[in-house]
């Protein structure tokens, strides 16, 4: 993951129960964001073949006919038999219901089969669910397109109860690929809204406008027998608004607590005592601008956190061509695995350059030390030679404001990509006053040449000696703050903690959760909309 230690804690975390999930149940199974299978999905590798259960991204076909634009796949083992199971959370059933599972299937091609028999059980281990219901079984399954299973059951006993998985193919075979997986009462269900909106106000206005299309089908593709009951509207994981069933759009303003932000948007339609799948859009920043927290961190992945950026070109040489586009500041969106950057390359060696880059305000909240690091390079060691490139920090967002100068660098390592140099650059700021800062970084010419610096995962993190100016205070201008070895939010929410490879290992609703003793590694707090990144050592 391209990112710096922001907060190095030790962790310890209760075995906490997982509440079961409830009907309708949804899942894609994968999550196209964060490149990974569902964390609340768990896989079994029985053989330890160097191929499992994996998150779906090769295959994003057909996603109007799935509702779903990721999933899961088998990738075939060329050694080993597959001997994999994929196996779902834990979903509450009572007896006297009619139940109905459902899923999209196919296969890579029309040549290589696949073997796969599908379990219902009150367990998530291997050997309960195998000798549990079969709801499905494949042998030497092949079905290049996608196929939606569809199956009607009861259960004996009230319970909560996980469908497994479990594909047996013989090596050497090829992929196999699931999403849209839904568990429901047999009633009929409607299909998620779609065309689903949520825009940015203009002129920093606190403004959001969400629209959307309503459905008129159920999940089978039939038409809906009655008029749907309402509309759900979802802020960050909060329910805001419950509108009419004819409804097809709405404003959210402060009217409804909105806060200055990015921010992820859910709707859903009620119809009778069934919902639809959430359709979801994300905003740009909505608002006036807020200075953000210390520690600060930008990979430069996110667009709508580098339209946050400020770009100044002195000298008015910037071309929007190329990639890296030249004569300014441009973030480089690179296809391939080193991902996002941001580059300045003088295209011109007989002009001067004279561009600056300048950080969104940042909330210094304590004075003290702080330390700004990031990773950089010169693009070639034979047209590259020196760079001039310098630090400020400044009360705004131009470069007469940029009036401290913190840091020079005249050179970096000569490397394609900022992340092969393996080196990170860092260097300390002292703070007297408290308050809202711009960092800038300043492009200029020693001697005029043709030359490209390119730099990534820039952040800024305090000293831990540090002291928040009042506790108040801390809490309102940050989402978090640390006290010892807890993490302190300002209100109690569902609080949720994952492995750095998607597992949940902690969940409950707390304003706070107390670290000690975690196995090292890479863990995420989320807390509400609120995510921490912990390195554990």
């Amino acid at each position: 993951m391209k990112r710096f230690l922001l907060q190095t804690m030790l962790m310890a975390l209760p075995a906490l129960a997982i509440a079961a999930e409830q009907t309708p149940y949804y899942s894609d199974m994968g999550s196209k964001a964060a490149g990974a299978l569902d964390p609340a999905w768990k896989v079994v590798n029985l053989t330890e073949g160097s191929n499992t259960w994996s998150w779906d991204n090769t295959d994003n076909s057909q996603t109007a006919l799935t509702g779903a634009a990721t999933g899961a796949m088998y990738k075939y083992d060329n050694k080993n038999d597959a001997d994999d199971w994929l196996i779902s959370p834990s979903i509450t059933l009572k007896t006297g219901v009619e139940y109905k599972v459902s899923y999209w299937v196919k296969t890579s091609n029309d040549r290589d089969t696949e073997d796969m028999d599908v379990y219902l059980a009150a367990s998530d281990d291997p050997t309960v669910l195998s000798a549990g219901t079969t709801l499905f079984t494949y042998k030497e399954y092949k079905n290049s397109t996608w196929k939606k299973e569809v199956k009607v059951f009861t259960v004996a006993a009230d319970g909560d109860y996980n469908v497994g998985f479990f594909i047996h193919s013989p090596k050497g075979h090829y992929n196999l690929f699931l999403r849209g997986f839904t568990l429901s009462e047999n009633v009929d269900i409607p299909a998620a809204p779609t065309g689903f909106t949520a825009v940015a106000a203009p002129e920093q206005e606190l403004k959001a406008t969400l629209k959307w299309t309503l459905p008129t089908l159920d999940t089978d593709g039939k038409a809906l027998a009655n008029p749907l009951d309402g509309v759900v509207v979802s802020r960050d994981g909060k329910q805001i608004a419950t509108l009419a069933g004819t409804a097809t759009e709405f404003t959210d303003d402060a009217t409804y607590g909105l806060e200055s932000g990015f921010h992820n948007y859910e709707v859903y339609v009620t119809y009778g005592t069934q919902k639809s799948r959430s359709a979801t859009a994300k905003t740009g920043y909505v608002g006036p601008v807020k200075p953000m927290p210390i520690p600060f961190e930008c990979d430069f992945e996110d667009a709508e956190m580098w339209n946050l950026w400020t770009v100044i070109d002195v000298a008015s040489d910037g071309q929007a061509s190329g990639n890296p586009a030249t004569g300014k500041w441009y973030r480089w969106q690179n296809t391939s695995l080193t991902g996002n950057i941001v580059s300045f390359k003088n295209p011109n060696p007989s002009v001067a350059e004279d561009d600056w880059l300048i950080t969104p305000a940042l909330r210094f909240h304590g004075a003290g030390k702080y330390y700004v690091t990031f990773q950089a390079c010169m693009y070639s060691a034979a047209n590259d030679k020196t760079c001039q490139l310098d630090f400020y920090l400044g009360t705004e967002a131009n470069a007469a404001a940029m009036t401290r100068h913190l840091k020079e660098y005249t050179t970096f390592p000569s490397n394609t990509y900022p992340k092969n140099t393996n080196e990170v650059q860092r260097f300390e700021i002292e703070i007297e006053q408290p308050g809202a800062y711009y960092i800038g970084i300043h492009e200029h010419a020693a001697v005029p040449a043709q030359r490209e610096v390119r730099l990534d995962n820039f952040a800024v993190e305090a000293d831990p000696s540090v002291v928040p100016v009042g506790i108040d205070q801390a809490v309102a201008e940050m989402p978090y703050r640390i006290a010892g070895n807890a993490v302190l939010f300002s209100e109690e929410a569902l609080t949720q903690v994952y492995s750095i490879a998607g597992v949940k290992v902690a969940e409950r609703v707390a304003d706070s959760i107390d670290l000690e003793g975690m196995a090292p590694g890479m863990y995420i707090v989320r807390h509400d909309n609120v995510t921490v990144k912990i390195a554990v050592r």
